[in-house]
């Protein structure tokens, strides 16, 4: 679900302003049977102008030509079309009693019809804006409560009609509107931790996860909408209900043949925007809207026998809350339903099995194909299928049929209402955007001056903007126009009282109130504003009137904030007997009457909680804080320590335990921290000299790891603070995260003194104002981590990479150990030099232990590879693999690249009228420009639908979702570069393979896209890629890990040519072409592309005077500057005076003809214990034609060819006349120089650098030869 805005207003205001024209949720508008689909509507003259007036905003004429053409009967308006779009025409004007009475006529012209569900629901909306007329309940009433079988759509109506109207008060003895048709508790039976779309698609293959068995937690579903709380897990929950299904008596509406037992047929609705499996019977409903496109609303028709009915339920948890629609209504008069479920959220002693067979489970069709055939173009039908699609949760589809009729109208106001409504509710478009489309979309409409409730919903959006002035303004103005309706006012007050003028936000709420008295939401406002201020008295009737209208718990408020304790405890005991299911009202009953001392009926009370609480640690810790406020100790003490064993990795219960019971550990099991004061004595006594400005003198590192992947950690450190600059850099610590519990932070003297670090108002570090060289400073803390952090497949955990010091970072004492839970598989990960593994038992534990002494920090050379490569190290973890990770990332890809209308409609935009490799080389240009990286390549959770929206985010995500809505399936891949760090973990550590690449199967061979930069070329990989080994996400099939191919065609060399000419007096003109092959040009283009000619022309005046001391530019061209796919060429003329220097009868060039410089871009340090990085490749070849002044000549100098550890130079000058030629030819390998080659290497620097530099010395004909 889309998550709120920020500045949108709540509680009705949302349910008004978003909702009005909208689906909701909870009125599950439906289907008829199968059925052949309409004809076109009959173009007949009276029906084309109603339409045209309606696209031109005639919207009263429109209305009226409308129900004239309904009252004739026209073609065009069977089944109540015409009094359906007549009543979406009052609903814009605002004309909220002509919208009543219109589209209840609408959904009775044909009941159960396509039509009469969607004006069902439109007058659900109308309805939340103004108060049903007698008639109109009277007539909802006696549709809701006919008798007589009904089809799978008739009994959808009634179940909407019927919620359409609340019970005029609390005590109404007239049915509940949800009845029997919703489940009232859900009985979790099992839950698997893992990775929740992983677990889904193990159970889509037939192999279902293991469960823990637990029926603890009961959700309910009050009007068929669950409320499922993960309570902070991540995995797959397994939901079971079960449902007697009682048979018509004697039969009625059913006349079986002798012999045969009775089968009543269903229908079955579930609304779910997130997968879901639901197992019925011997049936299976799979709901992947990540895998396919689906309506977030489906129904089902089922026929069954009497019996008890079981209903199982897969559902993927994400840390979030979810929601999940489940109804099943009886199309069979008579028949019965009882859910069954116990008081306390178990399931009913003597529970039978699945009594009743499950014969058909019948998927029915969606209502817009009988609206709308498949290519209709009337015009009308179109705007009804859209309607249609809506109301189904196809917004995508929705939104293109809107579009279509709005690009051929673009000034109707309805289309453009319509589009801003839809926008706002679509997932697809995140927040603020959606409010930034929608806005335009309503200044379009509301451009109609009797569009007033597209004004009514601009002006919301511009309150949630901060424009409440103006907001207030456009509503003066609708209740001028419009003054007998309670909308106007209402939002008013809200607006006014967001704005924090709480006086006229009460005389607007009463006026609201006095246009309609009894409106609930009105008085709720109204009441909780009077309570707010402290106004008990006028705060009293309005929440008693609430109380008695629907239980409000406004009326517990106030007693509570009245002191009436008495009162307030009938009250919370009314609520109970209504409504068991709930928790918190137990807990405050307990309070209520512990306090009381009535110890007994209070724990009775609690224990009631408890067992509907199931793992909520927030009710379970408030229930515990009330067991010690009450004096009872022992049930307190075992509450805490079931906290404790459900949340082991919280380190502020294992502080207050500490604190409570004394002596409990509040360190973690199997730890054994050193003494601060004794290691700092042996760090002075031992005289370890080292050349640092800190030393590490204890880190102490102790990681317990439980089964479900959650972790605490002990760290333990001090420090030696040596320096000035070090006493700097270590005297602001930022404060650890809510996790975590500083146990010490404080500054130790040499003298042993102490001065405890100081939190200051206002700055987000804390600080050790008393620390200076030679002092110590000690950090000790408690840091609990609850989930895994890397998206493992399985119930995994994978431990935070520990270092063995750091680069400069001595250590003197370095203690490392982990805690394993009983039957973890674990694996050690080791990388580089450590100390030796010691390893003992803890009863069924494994405890795994690293102790260092005097431990030396590595110093960095240059090019030397990355730290994580010098630094050890060492990674734990169990039931973690690359495996597991590679399943993980390819379920987050798959559901962030679903297929949507967005993608879709984008996709066609790029490609437009190509095919095959050229669309797909659009589609990959189109994303490397025009979206911005954002965040790392596997972070996945972003649906692709976001990012092209927000044009930021994950490439590869929008990359791959834009190839998948053209139809193709890509390889896709993470791969290692040969500058990353070179490990070979068996464990998936993070970071390690980082850098997208997509492979697209095609005719002529593979296309390779790395979604890299702006300017990356298509079918394109860099050195630094090739033969990467890399992590293979699609297909899942094959092998975990692949290689990237070793050649490819897009290896060319950079080349310089350069025609020049001496003159006589030294001086130097001529021309230059540098032609940058594609895959080398990407960062030259993102310098020079966006800047303009001058500071162009600049840059490479800059670069020739490197090379020629006094150039000047006199030209310069740029060719292919934009285009990614073509190598970038520079054209450039210029003229450099006094180049040459005459030293007597010699004439000297310096010779500097674009050098190399390796030896500056490669520096290599000797004696080197590391091996040198070369992360990227050089291949340069240049050209240069020099014609010398008549008489002036120089030797040949024969080839020169020089080779080192990956790299390669040639260099060879001749003279033909006086046209004198020099070629050189450079090639540098990426990789690494093992350290026994480094001197070979700098060597052949060394040579390059002096046949590239020296000077070029020229004699004339008198017979002296040139050097």
């Amino acid at each position: 679900m889309k998550p709120p805005a920020a500045g949108k207003l709540p509680g009705i205001a949302v349910r008004l302003a978003a909702a009005l024209l909208l689906a909701l949720l909870g009125a599950c508008p439906a289907t008829s049977p199968p059925r052949r689909p309409e004809r076109p509507a009959s173009s007949s003259p009276a029906y084309l102008q109603a339409w045209r007036l309606l696209c031109e905003n005639e919207l009263a004429g429109a209305r009226s030509a409308l129900e004239r053409l309904d009252r004739r009967r026209a073609p065009a308006c069977r089944q109540g079309r015409c009094l359906l779009l007549a009543g979406l025409l009052s609903m814009l004007r605002a004309d909220f009693l002509a919208a009543q009475q219109t589209l209840l006529q609408a959904a009775t012209r044909a009941p159960g019809s396509a039509v009469s569900l969607l004006a069902a629901a439109k007058l659900a909306q109308v309805l939340q804006a103004a108060p049903a007329r007698p008639r109109t309940r009277a007539e909802i009433h006696r549709l809701s409560s006919s008798p007589g079988d009904t089809t799978p759509g008739l009994a959808e109506l009634r179940q909407a009609l019927r919620e359409l109207l609340p019970p005029e008060a609390a005590g109404d003895d007239r049915p509940d509107p949800a009845g029997d048709t919703a489940p009232r508790l859900w009985l979790e039976t099992g839950f698997a931790p893992g990775h929740p779309l992983v677990l889904l698609e193990q159970a889509r293959r037939g192999r279902p996860p293991g469960l823990a068995a637990r029926a603890r937690a009961c959700h309910s579903s009050p009007g068929g909408l669950l409320q499922l709380d993960p309570q902070g897990r991540r995995g797959l929950l397994q939901l079971a209900t079960a449902v007697e299904i009682v048979p018509p008596p004697g039969g009625a509406g059913n006349r079986p043949e002798a012999g045969r037992p009775w089968s009543g047929e269903f229908l079955l609705l579930v609304t779910s925007q997130s997968p879901l499996r639901l197992r019925l019977g011997g049936h299976t409903v799979e709901h992947y809207p990540q895998l396919q496109p689906l309506a977030a609303r489906r129904r089902f028709l089922v026929r069954a026998g009497a019996g008890t009915l079981r209903l199982r339920l897969l559902v993927p948890l994400e840390i979030q809350r979810r929601e999940l629609g489940l109804r099943l209504l009886p199309l069979q008069e008579g028949t019965g339903l009882h859910w069954l479920a116990g008081d306390d959220g178990r399931p009913p002693a003597g529970l039978p099995d699945q009594t009743a067979p499950v014969l058909s489970l019948q998927a029915l069709p969606g209502l817009a194909g009988t609206l709308a055939p498949a290519g209709s173009e009337d015009e009308p039908s179109m705007l009804l299928a859209a309607l249609a699609h809506w109301q189904d949760g196809r917004l995508d589809r929705a939104r293109q049929l809107l579009q279509r009729l709005a690009g051929r109208h673009p000034g109707a106001s309805l289309l453009q209402f319509l589009l801003a409504m839809e926008v706002l509710e679509d997932d697809d478009i995140p927040p603020p955007i959606d409010q930034g489309q929608a806005l335009s979309h309503l200044r379009r409409a509301a451009a109609c001056p009797e569009s007033r409730l597209a004004g009514f919903r601009l002006a919301l959006l511009q309150a949630g903007a901060n424009q409440q002035r103006r907001a207030l303004e456009t509503l003066r103005r609708l209740d001028q126009q419009l003054p007998a309706y309670f909308l106007w006012p209402y939002f008013q007050g809200i607006i006014a009282e967001q704005g924090g003028w709480p006086l006229p936000a009460r005389r607007l709420y009463r006026q609201a109130l006095s246009r309609w008295p009894e409106n609930p939401e009105v008085l709720e406002h109204l009441a909780r504003l009077y309570l707010e201020q402290g106004d008990l008295a006028a705060a009293r009737p309005l929440a008693g009137r609430l109380w008695e209208r629907r239980r409000s718990r406004t009326w517990l408020d106030l007693l509570e904030r009245a002191g009436r304790e008495e009162e307030l405890d009938r009250a919370r005991r009314q609520l109970l007997d209504r409504d068991p299911l709930q928790p918190e009202l137990w807990l405050q009953r307990a309070r209520f009457l512990l306090n009381r001392g009535e110890t007994a009926p209070g724990r009775r009370c609690l224990r009631r909680a408890l067992a509907l609480a199931g793992d909520d640690p927030a009710l379970l810790r408030r229930a515990a804080d009330l067991l010690d406020q009450a004096g009872l100790a022992g049930p307190a003490r075992r509450l805490w320590r079931r906290l404790e064993r459900l949340q082991p990795w919280q380190a502020r219960l294992r502080l207050a335990a500490a604190v409570r019971d004394g002596s409990r550990q509040l360190l973690p099991d199997g730890d054994r921290p050193g003494d601060t004061r004794a290691v700092i004595r042996r760090y002075r006594e031992s005289g370890w000299r080292v050349n640092s400005a800190a030393v590490m003198v204890l880190d102490h590192y102790h990681l317990q790891a439980f089964a479900d992947g959650s972790s605490l950690l002990h760290l333990h450190q001090v420090i030696h603070v040596r320096t000035h600059q070090a006493a700097e850099r270590w005297g602001e610590f930022n404060p650890p995260g809510d996790g975590a519990v500083v146990l010490a932070l404080h500054t130790i003297k040499p003298d042993g003194r102490t001065f405890q670090a100081q939190v200051v108002a206002g700055k987000d570090t804390v600080s050790l104002p008393h620390l200076a060289a030679g002092d110590f400073i000690e950090l000790d803390t408690l840091v609990g981590q609850e989930a895994p952090g890397l998206p493992l497949a399985g119930p995994g955990w994978l431990s935070p990479v520990r270092e063995l010091g750091g680069i400069d970072q001595p250590v003197f004492r370095w203690e490392t150990s982990y805690l394993l839970p009983a039957g973890a598989r674990w694996r050690l990960d080791r990388q580089g030099r450590l100390p030796g593994l010691q390893q003992r038992h803890l009863g069924e534990r494994t405890l795994l232990r690293l102790v260092a002494d005097r431990v030396e920090a590595p110093q960095r050379e240059p090019l030397s590879p990355p730290e994580e490569e010098l630094v050890p190290s060492l990674v734990v973890g169990f039931s973690a693999s690359w495996e597991g990770l590679r399943r993980a990332l390819a379920a987050e890809l798959r559901a962030a690249s679903r297929p949507t209308a967005i993608l879709a409609d984008r996709a066609a935009a790029i490609c437009g009228a190509s095919r095959g490799r050229e669309c797909a080389r659009r589609i990959f240009h189109w994303v490397c420009a025009n979206i911005t990286a954002r965040g790392q390549s596997e972070d996945l959770l972003e649906p692709a639908s976001h990012v092209l929206v927000r044009r930021q985010g994950n490439r590869l995500a929008a990359l791959v979702a834009l190839l998948r809505a053209r139809g193709w399936q890509p390889r896709v891949m993470l791969a290692r570069p040969l500058d990353a760090p070179a490990l070979d973990s068996h464990l998936p550590r993070p970071g390690l393979y980082h850098q997208a690449v997509v492979a697209l199967p095609a005719a002529g061979g593979t296309l390779w896209m790395v979604p890299d930069g702006r300017w990356h070329p298509f079918d394109s990989l860099d050195a630094y890629l090739r033969g990467a080994r890399a992590l293979s996400l699609w297909p899942e099939q094959g092998p975990v890990f692949v290689r990237l191919p070793r050649r490819h065609r897009s290896g060319a060399e950079r080349r310089i040519e350069l025609e020049l000419e001496l003159g006589a007096d030294g001086s130097l003109q001529g021309r230059g072409r540098e032609t940058i092959p594609a895959g080398k040009a990407a960062p030259y283009r993102d310098i020079l592309a966006g800047l303009p000619a001058g500071q162009r022309r600049r840059i490479i005046e800059a670069s020739l005077v490197d090379s020629f001391s006094t150039a000047e530019l006199e030209q310069v061209k740029f060719f292919a500057l934009e285009q990614p796919d073509r190598p970038l060429v520079v054209e450039y003329r210029f003229r450099a005076a006094a180049y040459g220097i005459f030293r007597g009868d010699r004439l000297v060039l310096p010779g500097r003809f674009f050098p190399y410089r390796l030896g500056h871009n490669l520096p290599v340090s000797l004696p080197r214990s590391q091996p040198l990085l070369i992360g990227d490749e050089t291949r340069t070849a240049t050209r240069v034609r020099l014609t010398l002044p008549p008489g002036w000549r120089a030797d040949d100098a024969g080839p020169v060819e020089l080779r080192g550890p990956l790299s390669e130079f040639s260099y060879r000058r001749r003279q033909r006349g006086n046209r004198l030629v020099l070629e050189k030819r450079l090639l540098v390998r990426p990789g690494r120089v093992r350290p026994r080659e480094a001197a070979d290497f700098q060597h052949f620097c060394r040579r390059v650098d002096r046949l590239d530099t020296q000077p070029l010395e020229l004699v004339g004909d008198d017979g002296k030869r040139g050097r």
